[in-house]
């Protein structure tokens, strides 16, 4: 029987803080904007910048996401600003998906796979099981799909992107071996030139 280890993983951040209420728009906007949306992330490339993360947190997690935190930033273990660190996740239609993507929360693996790698969320490839539709409840799409981590192929991230009329993106991943974590950010739709040019 293998033993589990769990690890706290704290991935590198930034310290500014900000905070940007939705965009409110009428039922007719919503509709037209989701409408416009459509044709960029059925057919088109995308790039959701994130911004902000909420940990699944645990008594273990809190305390030690607080005590880095708390004495110098505005954030604290239920929700971290990471704007202008990078983070994103990219759709190429159905056919090629890409993440760079912190992790706060807990990690379980085996001794066979203990190692100094970093344990941040990176993806790079085909996903699996894609699907997009209007999302039942929410005035969005929804996108949902699976892919191994690249570092580690025995752990599948199952993803869930929710795309709002006002462009702004909610990134929900469960792990194999990872506490689920959400995300926030914006979409930006990627010009043919960038996509072309991608290795």
């Amino acid at each position: 029987m293998r033993n589990l280890v769990i690890l706290l993983l704290i991935s590198t951040l930034s310290f500014n803080f900000s905070c940007k209420p939705a965009e409110s728009l009428t039922p007719e906007e919503a509709a037209a904007q989701l409408a416009e949306l459509e044709t960029i992330i059925k057919d088109k490339s995308f790039r959701v910048n994130v911004n902000t993360v909420y940990p699944f947190n645990t008594a273990a997690t809190i305390n030690a996401i607080n005590t880095i935190m708390v004495p110098r930033t505005g954030n604290n273990a239920n929700r971290i600003d990471v704007t202008g660190d990078g983070h994103f996740v990219e759709l190429h239609g159905s056919n090629h998906t890409k993440g760079d993507l912190p992790f706060f929360g807990e990690q379980r693996f085996s001794g066979n796979h203990y190692n100094n790698i970093d344990r941040s969320i990176f993806f790079d490839g085909a996903p699996e099981k894609y699907s997009i539709k209007k999302h039942d409840k929410k005035t969005a799409w929804e996108i949902k799909y699976s892919i191994s981590d690249t570092n580690e192929d025995i752990e599948v991230y199952d993803i869930q992107l929710l795309v709002f009329p006002n462009r702004n993106v909610e990134i929900n991943i469960t792990s194999t071996l990872k506490t689920s974590i959400r995300f926030t950010g914006t979409l930006k739709q990627i010009e043919p030139s960038v996509v072309q040019s991608r290795p």
